[in-house]
């Protein structure tokens, strides 16, 4: 019962068989969206995405219907993680930097592919930790020489153990300085 617009697609037999599509239509306005998006958006910028999709190099957020961007795993906090899971949720909302936007490889045209077939898509690469200060910037302020602080075991290796004293900051601690003993 519902009123849609939809694009006609084929129109044969004078008008007696007529092919409608109403995602052509949409797609049509994603695109024009998305060039409206990319004319106000630029590298650099920090802007708004919704988290759709989460893998284990990295999370997928959509900065508006039908345009989404990656953030590498490396990108979504200072501290090191070993999964996307632990920083972040599908559905979260989330303030992500425009590291880079380019064509994706899909929408250079091809000598196979015909003009009408390509799409303007873009590979767009964002940043969640570069929204925050950079713990490092802060450290000359939070510690000095000598002081005694509490942190996490991190990782351990055969010359010592890394220990997180603020998120984003790890510390080593030499095997030679565990104990007065071997």
């Amino acid at each position: 019962g519902q009123t849609i617009n939809v694009l006609i697609t084929r129109c044969e037999e004078g008008g007696r068989n007529i092919v409608v599509s109403r995602r052509d239509l949409l797609n049509e306005e994603i695109k024009e969206k998305s060039k409206v998006y990319f004319e106000k958006v630029e590298e650099g910028d920090i802007v708004q995405g919704i988290v759709t999709k989460l893998m284990s190099f990295g999370a997928f957020v959509e900065l508006i219907p039908g345009v989404e961007g990656m953030v590498h795993i490396s990108e979504l906090s200072w501290s090191r993680i070993e999964k996307s899971e632990e920083v972040i949720q599908p559905g979260d909302v989330v303030n992500v930097k425009v590291l880079k936007i380019e064509p994706s490889k899909q929408s250079e045209p091809s000598k196979q592919s015909e003009p009408s077939k390509q799409s303007d898509t873009f590979k767009i690469s964002l940043s969640m930790k570069q929204t925050s200060s950079n713990p490092w910037d802060s450290m000359e302020k939070t510690f000095n020489t000598g002081d005694q602080v509490s942190g996490k075991v991190v990782r351990l290796t055969s010359f010592g153990a890394f220990v997180e004293i603020v998120p984003g900051v790890d510390g080593l601690v030499h095997i030679s300085e565990m104990s007065h003993t071997k």
